[in-house]
């Protein structure tokens, strides 16, 4: 965690009693071993056990007292505190539920050191599982605010109320940008900076439906788990549990098709039983990217984001940099090619050569675009230019020929947003020379560059 290494035991223990009192004694020397030395411990799994029959049971059979008092005892004797239960002191909840059956035996513990640092911690209903998530905030490691690139979700491009109101929206921006005084190239960034911006308004409106909804079912969900509690029989209530459950599972089903794609995965089945792998692996590619320590050409360490990232320019602004003269270049490339008999274009070739660019060979270059790919800085990938493309072909063209007129392409189509790349699992990560800049260009750009090789 930045310049720190915290460690975190995963318990599942079992449930016959004899075994579990073995399991507590091996995890305590466990927590002796590995979380002493650094004063901060975190444990947290399955107990298969509850703290107190009254709070932790919903339904089902009270726990052996035996075994109640062992579980207790060893929470003290390390120190620990029962995340969960100090938050909610009084409230009678579960993480486990089969038919009517209902416990809390999934546990976040904490010494008290780490315990100060929670800001939240609540259970929340997992599609794929019979246990629920205990989700618990920790405020650890203090972080530099970040910019992020909007990239537009592909998905929109198959919501007719989203495709109706970009088709309205080029149309007007069209329909204003002639009636004022502006370049094919100014006309052409207008209408990508509107597409942009109402697009993310539309994420956002999405987003916070998505949120809303999400809320009021598990408030819907606790309110009857509460219910349920002190009426367990009660079949009405069983079975407005289920429909909360089933309409909570179809949600989380979305999440795991949206984590399938950024993960990169080609292929899906089940989604039930690799959500849980779809939604690691997501955070697997986003840790991936990043570089939490770099050594440096003295063998010094740095672990600070702000000196990473200090080290970072450094290397590739030292890496780039031009140390020979342009002059010097000029005159050698002119005594390399002086006595050179290079081909000459007849005036057939030259024409067409020269000529402008047909419709047809940009709608060529645009099919000939890859699907899939990152986008660049505008956030707009090719799919968009595919589905919109009668909207915006006679503008792309426009622009595109007055890039030829002028020598240079429009602002945006010149930007790109360079990243860093791993080289190889087996390589370290803490050396620069083993990740490769890439650039990441807009998709604009990547027809032109198809069309115009």
């Amino acid at each position: 965690m930045g310049s720190r290494t915290i460690p975190i035991l995963n318990a599942y223990a079992p449930c016959n009693e004899n075994e579990k009192k073995l399991f507590l004694q091996e995890l305590t020397n466990s927590l002796q071993r590995t979380c002493k030395p650094t004063n901060e411990t975190i444990c947290l799994g399955d107990f298969n056990s509850v703290i107190n029959n009254d709070l932790d049971i919903v339904s089902g059979n009270p726990h052996n007292l035996h075994t109640i008092k062992l579980f207790d005892e060893w929470i003290k004797l390390n120190n620990l505190f029962d995340v969960w239960r100090e938050k909610h002191p009084q409230e009678k909840q579960f993480t486990w539920c089969r038919k009517n059956i209902a416990r809390r035996l999934d546990y976040v513990f904490l010494n008290e050191y780490l315990y100060n640092t929670v800001s939240q911690i609540h259970i929340k209903f997992l599609g794929f599982s019979d246990h629920n998530l205990v989700v618990c905030h920790c405020d650890l490691v203090p972080r530099l605010k970040r910019s992020f690139t909007y990239k537009l979700n592909t998905n929109f491009l198959k919501d007719r109320k989203y495709l109706a109101l970009i088709k309205r929206l080029i149309q007007n921006v069209y329909n204003e940008s002639e009636n004022r005084e502006l370049n094919p190239h100014q006309k052409w960034e207008l209408a990508k900076a509107e597409i942009c911006a109402t697009s993310q308004q539309y994420s956002k409106y999405l987003a916070t439906n998505r949120v809303n909804t999400s809320i009021q079912l598990q408030t819907k969900l606790e309110l009857t788990n509460r219910r349920l509690a002190t009426e367990p029989t009660n079949e009405e209530i069983q079975k407005e549990r289920v429909q909360i459950l089933k309409r909570l599972e179809i949600r989380e089903m979305d999440k795991t098709r949206g984590a399938q794609i950024r993960s990169r995965i080609k292929w899906i089945e089940e989604i039930e039983k690799f959500s849980k792998f779809f939604l690691s692996l997501e955070k697997s590619r986003s840790s991936g990217n990043t570089i939490h320590s770099i050594i440096k050409e003295n063998g010094d360490e740095v672990t600070s984001e702000r000196e990473v990232l200090r080290e970072i320019r450094k290397y590739y602004e030292t890496l780039y940099k031009e140390n020979t003269d342009q002059k010097e270049i000029i005159q050698r490339c002119k005594n390399l090619t002086q006595n050179l008999n290079i081909p000459q274009l007849n005036e057939d070739k030259k024409d067409a050569t020269e000529a402008e660019f047909t419709e047809e060979e940009i709608a060529v270059a645009l099919k000939s675009t890859k699907n899939g790919s990152a986008p660049g800085p505008d956030g707009i990938p090719v799919e968009f230019y595919k589905m919109f493309w009668p909207d915006v072909k006679e503008k792309f063209r426009e622009a595109f020929r007055y890039s030829q007129e002028v020598s240079t392409l429009s602002p945006s189509q010149r930007q790109g947003t360079i990243t860093l790349i791993h080289k190889g699992k087996e390589l370290s990560r803490n050396l620069l020379t083993n990740w490769r800049p890439i650039c990441l260009t807009n998709a604009d750009y990547k027809i032109i560059s198809k069309a115009w090789p």
